[in-house]
């Protein structure tokens, strides 16, 4: 046993020995490598490259290591120069390859390692996007961008070699790439103030990468969050390019613990203008995102889960931080080159806000065409109030159920007004009610009391979408305790025609009055009517209606009243009741009232009555 373990660290020292003698024979030819490796990376950066030091690593795997890489900048000194701005500053660059690769000369790079350093992209004034000099994306006002020669440098010593080191050849061919602790900046110049947008902890792999089969990408990275790798990808890259001219990839994307005060700093700096907008963000989101790219297109499937955040936008909208929300949605697969022309379809979408959750399919046209697609099996109206900060004067409570298609036509350019949406489809009642707030002519700041309003209770019905026509169908609901029955049609929603059907079976004035407290009406308490029918029509684009009350058995101020008819019409200019033989006050009642709409509006009135009781009348008014 001792003989055997004895050869095995024989062995062991003589591989590490001959390792070792490898090495040393290695780092004088790498060396001699050095200006073809230079040469080689400053064309494909278009500037020349510098590092301090080359040498060879064996385990464990053949490569060439590359130190302290970095782009020259002759314009300024390495003082002058702040780290943090330098276009491109690496520790080391792993080129891997072969022993018989670097023994030839010919040298074939299958996969490269960066580590630790930094690599900053600046947006110019035009929109211009360089690496140092390299120009990467031309602006708007650039020409076609020229390759960039590296400028010329005296020789050095490791630059003076023999002639047959110059011969030596070094390809690319990558089938591995890997980014580890990399600090990516992005220097955006084009807007005012400047703006430094800075990826950190960068650490990316991408295996088994060829021209016929995809790559394995994986990595991590820090943005936008004060929690450190709160970014992730993972999923297959492809060096095919898809129809849409994107590379063919299958991924899965998460930004976790997202900075909504930095996010919104970011957009502000951007036009975003978020006071002027009243928009606040606190807290963090979670994002997640599929994303697949291939010859049909381009399709994603986000996710944003927001738990912690605060999210407030003006009176409109709220998400305090005890409450979830979460919107999810699928794309159909987009082919890029034909947009705008196409619209964008949401194959699923889905808005939660706390319990209730609406889906909403969609095709979204980026010229304003869309179609949406909105369904709910309930929409619990007390559980939106703390998203809805609007409803809280309401106080709505009960249920609402839709399934409607809503189409939006794109608004023409000379058109005042933006188009109306075409709605199908029904949303179904169930309970509802709210507390409707009534206007007020004389508000006082300074009266602690609370605002009239009247309470909706007990709403159930149906309401019926038919484009530009809506229905409602057996809406029972109750207005301050009292109930009744609508059925109504609202035509042409531009300029809508109402026509309508109002009946209540039995009416308790005093109800009504109370939520109403206005003293004027002081006369009409004790007032009950066994029924009660208004129907009526009005068109508003001539501002013209008719109206029918019908009047039961009961009792108005104490005083009983007989069934009876009053019929109103209205226009633009004037406003007519008019009334024949109403049995009250012991007697019959008929009477015509017209109000002109001018300045000063003018009343006139005639009343004729037969055996009427004075003693009723007085009784009535006083």
């Amino acid at each position: 046993m001792k003989k055997i373990l004895k050869v095995i660290l024989a062995l062991a020292a003589l591989a590490g020995l001959a390792l070792g003698i490898i090495i040393w024979n290695l780092n004088p030819i790498l060396e001699g490598l050095r200006p073809q490796i230079t040469s080689v990376l400053s064309k494909k950066l278009g500037q020349e490259v510098a590092f301090a030091g080359i040498s060879a690593q064996i385990i464990p795997s053949v490569a060439i290591e590359l130190q302290e890489v970095s782009l020259k900048d002759k314009g300024s000194s390495e003082a002058d120069s702040s780290s943090a701005d330098k276009p491109l500053e690496i520790g080391a660059v792993l080129l891997k390859t072969s022993l018989s690769d670097i023994f030839s000369g010919n040298i074939s790079i299958s996969a490269f390692t960066l580590k630790d350093g930094s690599i900053t992209l600046t947006r110019e004034e035009d929109g211009s996007i360089f690496l140092g000099k390299l120009l990467l994306n031309s602006g708007a006002k650039s020409e076609t961008p020229q390759s960039i020669d590296p400028p010329a440098s005296k020789p050095n010593k490791s630059q003076e070699q023999p002639a047959e080191s110059q011969n030596s050849d070094i390809s690319f061919t990558v089938e591995e790439a890997t980014l580890s602790n990399l600090n990516l900046l992005f220097i955006d110049r084009k807007v005012k103030p400047e703006q430094r947008i800075l990826i950190r902890d960068v650490n990316l792999s991408l295996d088994d990468l060829s021209s016929t089969t995809p790559g394995k990408l994986s990595g991590f990275a820090s943005l936008l969050s004060d929690q450190s790798k709160n970014f992730g990808i993972e999923g297959e890259l492809s060096l095919k390019t898809t129809s849409s001219g994107l590379p063919e990839a299958k991924l899965e994307v998460s930004l976790n613990k997202l900075s909504l005060p930095q996010l919104t700093s970011l957009l502000d700096a951007y036009g975003l203008k978020s006071k002027e907008l009243g928009l606040k963000m606190a807290n963090t989101v979670d994002l997640e995102a599929s994303i697949v790219s291939d010859n049909n297109g381009l399709a994603v499937a986000p996710k944003i889960i927001a738990s912690e955040s605060e999210i407030h936008f003006k009176e409109l909208f709220s998400k305090p931080g005890s409450q979830t929300l979460t919107i999810e949605a699928a794309t159909k697969p987009i082919i890029l080159k034909n947009l705008p022309k196409e619209k964008i379809f949401l194959r699923t979408a889905s808005l939660q806000l706390g319990e209730t959750n609406l889906d909403f399919p969609s095709a979204i046209g980026l010229d304003g065409e869309s179609e949406f697609q909105i369904k709910a099996k309930e929409i619990d109206l007390a559980a939106l109030k703390p998203f809805l900060p609007v409803l809280n004067k309401y106080s709505p409570i009960g249920l609402i159920k839709t399934d409607l298609n809503v189409a939006v036509q794109p608004k023409e350019k000379k058109a005042a007004k933006i188009n109306l949406p075409y709605v199908k489809g029904t949303a179904i009642l169930e309970g509802v009610g709210a507390s409707i707030p009534l206007p007020s002519k004389e508000p006082n700041k300074d009266n602690d009391s609370p605002a009239k309003s009247i309470k909706l209770s007990g709403a159930n019905g149906q309401l019926e979408f038919q484009g530009d026509r809506i229905v409602s169908k057996a809406l029972e609901f109750k207005l301050a305790g009292q109930s009744f029955k609508l059925g109504s049609t609202i035509n042409e929603l531009k300029a809508p025609k109402v026509a309508f059907s109002l009946n209540s079976p039995k009416l308790s004035f005093d109800p009504i009055l109370d939520s109403l407290a206005m003293d004027s009406l002081a006369p009409l308490r004790g007032s009950i009517l066994a029924n009660l029918k208004i129907e009526g029509n009005y068109d508003s684009k001539i501002r013209t209606g008719k109206f029918r009350f019908d009047l039961g058995e009961g009792s108005l101020g104490g005083a009983p009243i007989k069934p009876g008819t009053i019929n109103s019409a209205l226009n633009d200019k004037e406003i007519r009741l008019q009334s024949a033989n109403i049995g009250v006050f012991g007697g019959a009642l008929s009477f015509e009232i017209n109000l002109k709409q001018t300045k000063p509006k003018q009343v006139s009135a005639v009343f004729n009555g037969e055996e009427i009781s004075l003693h009723g009348l007085l009784k009535f008014f006083f």
